[in-house]
């Protein structure tokens, strides 16, 4: 490398910088020799500045991004390929040749990005704060491990899909042109998040959404059944466009966030997007400024908020709901902000007590020992963490997790002399969904590397207060190639299932982690589903006759779905729904058609499908028809345990979404046999608009009608 100059530090003028920062934090990264005495880090994280550009040069070496002969090998099988088939479908393959072009030239390109990035800049100490955050990545190799994992992905996904049109080259049609660009499509969006994506997943740059006129994203998400004490598995949809975020379910838009300030992130809790928002002023440039308020289902919520400075950050004390927020159970964090940043003394408040908290540093990181409050916890349970955080915020030595008071879980966090925090030795986690009525546990190891290993027991506690966890199922995890896989039989269940041990899942994992062979679902000891799988290059997939049980099955309600996959795995022609009765007899209550298409199986035609929020009491089905693109469309009808009882209205595509339009009779989210209400209004292009009715039905079916406002 060429004689460099001396850059002087910014901060002590007189002092030349020497070196680089690569811990995983903020901070200027260019230090001086003064510098270096007040930056209070491990000097294992700190490298001078050649040291630091060799790092990154052997990490562009280690991961062979300058080695095109994958890329190649693959750019010529698509070329062989094309050329057999050129005479049957010429003119559609010199359109798919252009588009593999273009692929791989994406693919290419990005590779160079990261080249470029580090062979222009020699000299770190002259990088710019940005290019030097992304050879700080470079150089500890993580970005570049999370690309080779996504072109990994795009290889393998090409590849399948040159296997594919090899079998179906004689029913290859326009449809084919039409997918291929909406991969080309994906991968463009994919490219123009590069580095925002070692961010937050729910952080979307507003400049991003100004490329894009409309792109829609799928939603799973879970409504809590406070009378049945279950989550319920739902989705909904994200409609971005060029100024706003849409929120959109079931045709219903729930919610509409302008694109006016940065960033923003994509809210998940179907209760949160429905009733809670902030409401305050911006500033000229689009920043949140002065005082702002939060209002839930309409009115303000006293003392909740805070102050946001002229530059849009927060300041002073902050009172902010918690995370996990529903009607039935709100829990709140308060503290005091500077510069954007929580410091000092924060504390949790749930059911109007103080449950628990802990100390954030300058930097907005958790110090010293903390009681949590975890998304778990619920009104009649409550779930805590008590844990420590060192200097940088991570989780390091006793970690806790109590209910009520009790301990029920917990571990140790280990720090690895490369400086990360892992999971090591005995621990006991929570089950996805773990609630006061679903409290079942995960009770193994983890190995000195963070990854499970041996035998893993699924616990469950009984129905009784002072019952003890027992155990019910579980299976064994292997190492190989430095990740742990599950391996050999199995016995599982669905996380938020309400009758845990009762609806169980066994069956083989093979030694890649793949389930494999015939798997049965199993209901009180007997069987009541299951189908097989079939390893494939991709991960495992359903393929044949199945039976599935619905995502809401529990003793009251059994419901479970029969029908067929492809050997994509995706459903394919007539699915039905059946209803189990008390002598393990099936009674048909609906279903429909599915189209499997590339881009996966789509509903189509007519169908009877679930309320999604069918239960004991509320078993309301739907009845309407799919149009060609698995959007609904026309009347749909919902039909209750009583004839008396219905509602429904109609769907209408705008803007290439289905949407409610026009008359709708709706039933309310808590609908059951002791408290059936409705509304009753319109709706144009998915909106609510003008006033709604309240109908109620007594035990007899009568109705009364009460007028709302507009």
């Amino acid at each position: 490398m060429q004689q460099q100059k001396v850059i002087y530090c910014v901060f002590h003028n007189e002092t030349g910088l020497t070196s680089i920062c690569t811990v995983p934090h903020q901070c200027q990264r260019k230090l001086c020799v003064r510098c270096l005495d007040e930056h209070n880090v491990d000097l294992k994280y700190i490298q001078t500045y050649l040291q630091f550009y060799e790092l990154c040069k052997q990490k562009l070496q280690e991961h062979k991004l300058e080695d095109r002969t994958e890329i190649n090998q693959l750019r010529q099988s698509f070329k062989c390929f094309i050329s057999e088939a050129e005479n049957q479908m010429k003119n559609l393959l010199e359109e798919l040749k252009e588009l593999i072009k273009n692929i791989f030239d994406m693919i290419e390109k990005e590779d160079l990005t990261y080249i470029n990035l580090v062979k222009e800049n020699t000299n770190p100490l002259e990088s710019s704060l940005a290019d030097l955050q992304r050879l700080v990545l470079i150089s500890n190799g993580s970005i570049l491990v999370d690309w080779e994992i996504k072109k990994q992905t795009y290889f393998q996904k090409l590849d399948q899909a040159k296997n594919w049109l090899e079998v179906e080259i004689k029913s290859f049609n326009d449809r084919c042109k039409n997918e291929m660009k909406e991969i080309v499509q994906i991968m463009k969006q994919e490219f123009n998040v590069n580095f925002q994506s070692i961010q937050l997943q729910q952080i979307i740059p507003n400049e991003q959404k100004e490329k894009q006129k409309q792109e829609i994203k799928e939603i799973r998400s879970y409504i809590y059944d406070i009378h049945y004490k279950r989550y319920i598995n739902t989705k909904f949809d994200i409609i971005y466009k060029e100024k706003e975020v849409v929120y959109i379910k079931d045709g219903a838009i729930m919610r509409t966030d302008l694109l006016n300030y940065q960033p923003y992130e994509i809210l998940t809790n179907l209760e949160q997007i429905k009733f809670f928002e902030w409401v305050g002023q911006y500033g000229n440039q689009g920043q949140k400024i002065g005082k702002w308020r939060a209002k839930l289902k309409n009115e303000f919520v006293e003392g909740l908020g805070g102050e946001y400075k002229n530059d849009g950050k927060k300041t002073g004390q902050w009172k902010e709901i918690f995370q996990n927020y529903w009607s039935e159970s709100i829990g709140y964090e308060f503290g005091e902000y500077s510069n954007d940043n929580r410091v000092g003394n924060w504390k949790y408040i749930y059911k109007g007590k103080e449950i628990g908290g802990g100390q954030y540093n300058q930097k907005g990181q958790r110090f010293g020992k903390w009681i949590e409050l975890s998304i778990n916890s619920s009104k009649q349970s409550l779930v805590t963490f008590i844990s420590d955080y060192n200097e940088l915020g991570q989780k390091i030595g006793k970690w806790e997790i109590k209910q009520e008071g009790e301990k029920i879980g917990g571990g140790l966090y280990v720090k690895l002399e490369e400086g990360g925090i892992i999971k090591s030795g005995k621990w006991i986690v929570l089950s996805e969904g773990f609630t006061d009525n679903f409290q079942v546990t995960y009770c193994g190891e983890y190995n000195t590397k963070g990854g499970k290993k041996g035998r893993w027991e699924l616990m469950e506690k009984g129905e009784h207060f002072y019952s003890k966890y027992n155990q019910f199922g579980g299976g064994w995890y292997d190492e190989q190639e430095g990740c742990s896989i599950k391996v050999g039989q199995w016995i599982e269940i669905r996380d938020g299932c309400n009758d845990s041990r009762k609806l169980i899942f066994s069956g083989q994992y093979n030694e890649k982690g793949q389930k494999k062979g015939k798997w049965d679902i199993i209901y009180k000891g007997k069987i009541i589903g299951g189908g097989q799988y079939q390893e494939q290059e991709n991960g495992s997939k359903k393929i044949g006759d199945w039976t599935d049980v619905h995502e809401g099955f529990y003793e009251k309600i059994q419901i479970i779905y029969k029908g067929k996959y492809n050997l994509r795995g995706q459903k394919q022609g007539k699915w039905d729904t059946f209803s189990v009765l008390l002598d393990w007899q099936t009674e048909p209550i609906g279903g429909g058609l599915y189209d499997d298409q590339v881009r996966g199986s789509i509903k189509i035609g007519n169908w009877i499908e679930l309320w999604d929020q069918y239960g004991y009491t509320k078993e309301i089905l739907q009845v309407g028809q799919y149009d060609e693109k698995g959007q609904k469309i026309g009347r749909w009808q919902f039909n209750t345990f009583c004839k008396d009882v219905s509602g429904g209205g109609c769907y209408e595509v705008y803007e290439g979404v289905s949407k409610k339009n026009g008359s709708w009779v709706e039933f309310s989210q808590d609908f059951k046999l002791q408290n059936q209400v409705a509304f009753s209004g319109e709706y144009c292009e998915g909106k609510k608009v003008g006033k709604w009715d309240v109908i109620k039905w007594d035990l007899f079916n009568n109705k009364q009608i009460m007028q709302g406002e507009a």
